[in-house]
């Protein structure tokens, strides 16, 4: 009797183990289960196209809120303080020793500060036209700078850009989703 009973609870332990055959399954509906696109890894995005990851990485964007008016936001302030930090190497043209042409050096500063762009501005593909309407809102202020013959008043046009750049991040500030 005690060969049969062990015999019997071998047979039911292996009955009642549905668990390997199950797992599978449990393993299929965690990879089909949404995904928080905030915890993908750079493992996670090895396989997947550009595409998807621009699309989790906004998805991740904006379930914190950081949509694309809050990074073009950024931009602009970002661009704001730039400019503000090389002011004194950009006035640093009328020196009488300085030989740097003028319109190259605000060309520099103003690609350096994010304000100029080639191709790649680091920004999301959502964000980038809103920083481009952004600057174009605002073009008179930097052919103002460009234009200056002085240092008063390429110190003025700099200040006038600096101020446009913060009045366009808070329109778009009050236009982004709350």
């Amino acid at each position: 009797m005690g060969a049969r009973s062990c015999i019997v609870v071998v047979i039911g332990l292996c009955i009642g183990c549905g668990a390997p055959e199950s797992q599978p399954e449990e393993v299929a509906a965690s990879e089909t289960a949404p995904v928080d696109p905030c915890s993908l890894t750079t493992a996670d995005m090895a396989g997947m196209s550009q595409e998807k990851v621009d699309r989790a990485w906004q998805a991740c964007l904006d379930a914190q809120g950081y949509g694309p008016e809050t990074e073009a936001v950024e931009h602009l302030r970002n661009a704001a303080d730039c400019l503000d930090l090389v002011r004194g190497d950009m006035l640093g043209v009328f020196d009488p020793a300085d030989r740097r042409p003028p319109r190259l050096v605000v060309d520099g500063v103003l690609r350096a500060c994010g304000l100029a762009f080639n191709e790649y501005t680091g920004l999301s593909p959502e964000a980038e036209p809103l920083v481009v309407e952004a600057i174009e809102r605002i073009r008179w202020t930097f052919q103002g700078l460009a234009a200056a013959r002085s240092l008063e008043r390429a110190n003025q046009s700099l200040d006038n850009v600096i101020l446009n750049l913060e009045g366009q991040a808070v329109r778009l500030e009050n236009r982004a989703p709350k």
